[in-house]
């Protein structure tokens, strides 16, 4: 254990903490103590004044960062810039002007080869020297130069305003090479207008690919250009913009980014204290390693920000917040028994490292308003640009409409909906407006459905009709009835409603009354909200939300129709973003830690485990039960229901064979909503033969006609199956160490899970049906290996729901972890590629070419079986 100084207090120091928390670590603001200290290791310096002032040179600790003559890249824009141009760093053209009136002189007297009058808004004023940046200028005019140059004194440059993409990219440096971090993109200005005031960050997001590989290993070389010219520790950053005409430096800094820290470090793996002592010693980086995770992050500040900070500190409050969210203070004031109190500016970072940027944010955005003070502000569209630029393979979506209104915030949506690539499919009303005539305009189904007194019976009317459409979302537009929890449920995910305020401001409000008190309330802000729809009356998690700023006399009618265009742009906003996003198993309708928590709720020592263990004096039985999910929906559409008992035999006695026990008998249950004997003889044949591959008899079952429950031509069916055990009973979880392999016997294709999306992703692309249906193997194999390997078996998994890494989870004991290395081929490559699912959520939902996994003791040695992972 180390003992760490950090110097400074802000979000960034904050998180550099944490990443050292198995440390001694001590945080301060004034650097004239660190001399004082006894026995510091390191001291990690925040802000860029004190590298600039020099204090790795007088510090009598090692200093993670640079000198004061390599700190002059950050601390000095003129210095900066004339590096670039002598390293041929590529760079916007600048001058550094003698008078102020040499810069009002360049505008006024043109002298450019095509006589264009220059003009200051395709120009940048920057001052020279630190300013929190806040020292950058970008005048539209003649009188707002006039104004920044009466502002400033002091040395400053003039540069060439590019426009294109911004990107940040930082690098940890050793004085000879750098490593860098993932790309992130951060927030500067004070609000979505390009007009607004600059900040020093307002949020962040990465890791984004806004630089090709190609441009960032340009990017790599300029900047070490940096790192060995000035013999460069610490960690460089470099502010980047993308343009037409290629990649291009807006500046150095000399230390880590506020608030791309707060990204990056929560994306770093690999130790934070042997980075920076390796960096010290001029080791090798190159072993750095960084999460396949996404992050983001969003600054809460003060409506005052930038121009003030408050005489008098407010305090914070708190809601319950998810446990993946962290939140990082900015100078937070911390007395005993008082709450936290801020004195504004930058207040907090509030953070969340999710599977994609945008579920990151939308995290976010579901907690942030859980921390309150008194001119509360932040930014709600942190992403969003980035979002919707990635949005260019456009899914065919379909959209369902249910309102009570006239549906002016989907006016947009409809005379757009073949350029978005949108099928809306139905329009339902409960009450005669306006709607209806644009769903004739527009050749969109119309369903007039009046609320009756029997609202149970209105709302399963309502459910079968939307439920024909096989709708990807619902959108309820000004719609008057309140959904009941059942509705809610069977559309969960699908269903959102568009709210003209910032929820939960505001709640239970609506239409003018909503307005006028927003006015009443000399709010600054109002916006909308898209959100899903829950039994909480306007409590479901948030979608997306738009911000409008009030004018200074804001009228009602002004405010509605603003509110309303914003809600027409979030709407087709969520459609372009929900485009391109993965397809997750959630999305496709099945929520797996919702069955965890359930399962959880009901542990015990015989429920939890592959299937249940029961024994009746030295007998021992195992008992199993399972169907074959949607794989039933798909192989019933395509007529293809001749193999179906394997997967539902399959299902079960995989499940008793993992735990050692023989499978004896097995028993069915099929349901139809009308008997069709063709099908039933199809599949009773099916199961017959599979249970002869088992081993097993079929002695029994229940047939059941279902009118009324199930639609037209469905069907369901499930398992039943018992077994003895004549051996060992598995897992010998007590046995199961960390460092040893795991080791796969290969799946018939993708077996009984995760159809639901399979079969979402086949209405967007095509794909062998025939392979998709393969299938599942049955592994009576598992007894000869339990044979040959009696003494060095540990356990066995049955690949299920779940995928690899959860299932084989379900053997491990529960401080050990696992890690997983599967090539993905053929139908699982497709399945990737389409769905948009990273590496590590494919291992989470399919078994990835993998049935069973085994794992044995040390004393195997064998090349049996494929090597597909490691216990850590």
């Amino acid at each position: 254990m180390k003992n760490i100084i950090i110097l400074g207090n802000g979000s960034r120091e904050h998180v550099i903490k944490e990443k050292l928390a198995e440390h001694n670590v001590d945080m301060i603001t004034n650097p004239d103590e660190i001399n004082k200290r006894k026995n510091v290791d390191l001291v990690v310096v925040g802000s860029e004044k004190y590298l600039t002032d020099g204090i790795a040179d007088t510090s009598k600790f090692p200093v993670f960062g640079p000198s004061k003559e390599a700190a002059k890249i950050e601390g000095s824009k003129i210095f900066s810039k004339n590096f670039m141009r002598v390293h041929q760093i590529p760079t916007a053209s600048f001058f550094i002007p003698t008078s102020k009136e040499e810069v009002l002189n360049y505008f006024i007297c043109s002298d450019t080869t095509d006589g264009t009058i220059r003009s200051p808004c395709r120009y940048v004023i920057k001052r020279d020297g630190l300013f929190a940046g806040k020292g950058v200028y970008l005048p539209i005019g003649m009188m707002e130069l006039e104004e920044v140059l009466e502002k400033i004194d002091g040395k400053f440059l003039v540069e060439e305003r590019l426009l294109g993409t911004e990107v940040s990219v930082m690098g940890f440096c050793n004085g000879k090479d750098i490593s860098l971090f993932p790309q992130i993109c951060d927030y500067k200005r004070l609000s979505e207008d390009s007009n607004s005031p600059n900040t020093g960050g307002m949020g962040a997001i990465g890791p984004v690919e806004i630089l090709t590989p190609e441009e960032l290993e340009q990017v790599r070389k300029h900047m070490l250009k940096v790192v060995k010219n000035l013999n460069f520790v610490g960690v460089l950053y470099a502010g980047l913009m993308k343009t037409e005409n290629g990649v291009y430096f807006l500046e150095f800094n000399c230390r880590m980014g506020d608030p791309e820290t707060q990204v990056g470090l929560n994306l770093l793996e690999s130790d934070l204290y042997q980075i920076m002592s390796d960096c010290l010693q001029k080791k090798d980086i190159d072993y750095i390693k960084w999460s396949d995770k996404s992050c983001g992050c969003v600054v809460l500040s003060h409506t005052s920000y930038p121009v003030k900070k408050l005489k008098e500190p407010v305090p914070i409050a708190f809601g319950d917040l998810d446990r993946d969210i962290s939140v990082y203070f900015a100078s937070p004031i911390i007395q005993d028994s008082q709450p936290i109190r801020t004195h504004g500016g930058r207040v907090a970072s509030v953070v969340c490292k999710a599977d994609s940027i945008y579920e990151s944010l939308e995290r976010i955005y579901n907690n942030i308003h859980k921390i309150r003070y008194p001119g509360r502000y932040y930014r709600t569209d942190i992403g969003l640009k980035y979002l919707l630029s990635r949005s260019t393979t456009k899914r065919n979506l379909k959209i369902g409409i249910v309102s009570s209104s006239k549906g002016t915030s989907i006016q947009k949506l409809l005379q757009d909906k073949e350029k978005l690539n949108v099928s809306v499919e139905v329009i339902v009303a409960n009450k005669q407006t306006e709607i209806q005539s644009k769903a004739v305009k527009y050749d969109i189904p119309y369903v007039y459905l009046p609320v009756k007194k029997d609202r149970k019976q209105y709302f399963s009317k309502l459910a079968n009709i939307l439920e024909v459409y096989d709708l990807d979302f619902i959108f309820a537009v000004g719609y008057s009835s309140i959904f009941p929890p059942e509705f809610c449920q069977k559309f969960e995910g699908k269903l959102l409603n568009i709210h003209p305020s910032l929820l939960p401001n505001y709640k239970g409000f609506f239409n003018t009354n909503l307005h006028k008190k927003v006015i009443e309330d000399k709010n600054i802000y109002s916006g909308c909200t898209l959100h899903y729809v829950t039994e909480k009356v306007d409590g479901g998690d948030i979608a997306l939300q738009r911000q409008y700023k009030l004018k200074e006399r804001e009228t009602l009618d002004n405010l509605k129709n603003e509110i309303q265009k914003l809600e027409s742009e979030t709407i087709i906003n969520f459609i372009k973003i929900q485009q391109s996003l993965p397809i997750s198993y959630k999305k496709s309708g099945v929520n797996i830690e919702k069955g965890d928590e359930f399962v959880n709720q009901i542990k015990d020592e015989f429920i939890g485990s592959f299937c249940g263990i029961y024994h009746i004096g030295d007998k021992y039985f195992g008992a199993s039960t399972d169907g074959v999910g949607t794989k039933i929906e798909l192989a019933n559409q395509h007529n293809m229901l001749e193999n179906v008992g394997f997967d539902l035999v399959g299902m079960c006695v995989n499940d008793l064979i993992v735990r050692g026990i023989k499978p004896e008998f097995f028993l069915d249950y099929i349901a139809m909503d009308k008997i069709d004997n063709t099908k039933l003889l199809t599949l009773v044949n099916s199961i017959k033969r599979a249970c002869s591959v088992a081993g097993c008899k079929l002695i029994g079952g229940e047939t059941a006609e279902m009118p009324g429950v199930y639609r037209y031509g469905c069907l369901d069916l499930a398992g039943f199956s018992v077994g003895t055990l004549n051996g060992e009973l598995y897992p010998k979880t007590e046995r199961i160490k960390s460092g040893l392999k795991i080791y796969g016997i290969p799946s018939n294709g993708i077996h009984s899970n995760g159809y639901s999306l399979v079969r979402k992703l086949l209405k967007y692309d095509d794909y062998d049906i025939e392979t998709l249906l393969k299938p599942t193997k049955i592994y009576m194999e598992c007894f000869e290996i339990m044979e040959k390997h009696k003494d060095s078996l540990l356990g066995m998994a049955h690949i299920t729901g779940g995928g690899l890494i959860d299932n084989i989870k379900r053997i491990l004991p529960e401080e050990l972890d696992l890690e997983i290395e599967v090539e993905l081929k053929d139908e699982f490559l497709w399945l990737s590629e389409k769905s948009g699912l990273s590496y590590r959520q494919m291992l989470r939902t399919f078994n990835c070419g993998y049935g069973i996994a085994l794992i044995f003791d040390d004393s195997y040695t064998g090349d049996d079986y494929d090597v597909i992972g490691k216990i850590l």
